[in-house]
């Protein structure tokens, strides 16, 4: 969930594996920080993501030192076309996440799902395409229209989603 300046956990699953990556419900994280930060910029109306990127620390890629803006424009760009957003161990080494937005009624911005372990890099497409189906679907779920769609199909109401999701 997104309020003002922060990503809080409100809801997680942990699988069933032996290890993973434990985060404690409630925790919240600056809201540009990592795969979610991307998902959720990528998204946002240019006013509230020209307001984000004018922030002072930008968290992205962990240390704001880190920050490329050419290179994260083009990965905003990638993820409103995919519908998610990857981080392959830059903010944690080994730590892997993929990221997609979640939109609540009338279209606004209310959080992100987002899949975080240590999986190999080479799934992170196939993970992250799984997600951004699930953000859809749930978004859908709690009333959300996505204003700008996924997938860069140029069609945009909810029920044209609808019928590509079958």
């Amino acid at each position: 969930m997104v309020a003002d300046q922060y990503a809080f956990v409100v809801a997680k699953d942990e699988g069933i594996q032996d290890i993973g990556v434990t985060i404690k419900l409630g925790h919240r994280f600056p809201i540009t920080w990592g795969a979610h930060g991307r998902a959720i910029a990528a998204f946002l109306p240019d006013s509230e993501k020209n307001r984000m990127l004018s922030g002072e620390k930008l968290y992205f890629y962990g240390d704001p030192s880190r920050l490329d803006r050419n290179r994260l424009e083009k990965e905003l760009a990638r993820c409103r076309q995919t519908g998610f957003a990857v981080d392959l161990g830059e903010i944690k080494t080994g730590i892997h996440a993929v990221a997609s937005p979640v939109f609540g009624p009338s279209g606004k911005l209310v959080g992100s799902i987002v899949l975080m372990g240590t999986f190999p890099r080479q799934f992170s497409e196939r993970y992250g395409t799984q997600v951004a189906r699930i953000a859809r679907r749930f978004s859908e779920t709690i009333g959300g229209m996505v204003q700008n769609p996924f997938a860069g199909t140029g069609r945009g109401r909810v029920e044209d989603r609808r019928a590509r999701l079958g």
